[in-house]
């Protein structure tokens, strides 16, 4: 809510000036307070006054405090799922150094070669039926070679 003149106010509760102006009047003769400021001729009610007769005449509103509970709140998880999705970029990254990726580049043959090393081109050739590894081998090799192989490396270490 912001401040309104009673018209704006009557017409945020949808109701009849004057019906609003007299039940605002009773009850401030009821509880001897006072609500708005005179300005010209009519009535500005603040924001907080605008709940207070909102309450005294039994009318749901959205108080500000619920709202702003509300953004802290949502800002609360915002902070949260940040922090969560930090920590899950640091777990990837670390997966990532722990599993010596290789670097894609223009050097990408001379890179895997070197990484994999001949253990792995004597293991590729024999699980291919052959008995020597030849060079040009290397462009045939997948990504699904390279995680067999060092599935079967960690196997074998465990034994």
């Amino acid at each position: 809510m912001k401040n309104r003149t009673r018209k704006e106010f009557a017409e945020y509760l949808k109701m009849d000036v004057k019906k609003l102006a007299d039940k605002i009047r009773y009850q401030e003769q009821k509880y001897n307070i006072n609500f708005g400021t005179d300005f010209e001729d009519t009535k500005i009610y603040t924001e907080q006054e605008q709940y207070e007769i909102c309450k005294l005449l039994e009318i749901p509103t959205f108080h500000i405090s619920v709202h702003n509970d509300t953004e802290n709140f949502l800002s609360e998880l915002n902070r949260e799922k940040i922090k969560n999705d930090f920590e899950q970029l640091s777990d990837l990254i670390s997966m990532i150094e722990i599993a010596d990726f290789i670097k894609l580049d223009e050097n990408f043959d001379d890179n895997i070669i070197k990484k994999l090393g001949r253990d792995f081109a004597y293991w590729y050739a024999r699980k291919n039926g052959d008995t020597k590894f030849n060079d040009y081998q290397w462009g045939f090799i997948k990504f699904s070679d390279v995680a067999e192989y060092y599935k079967e490396l960690k196997e074998n270490k465990e034994k």
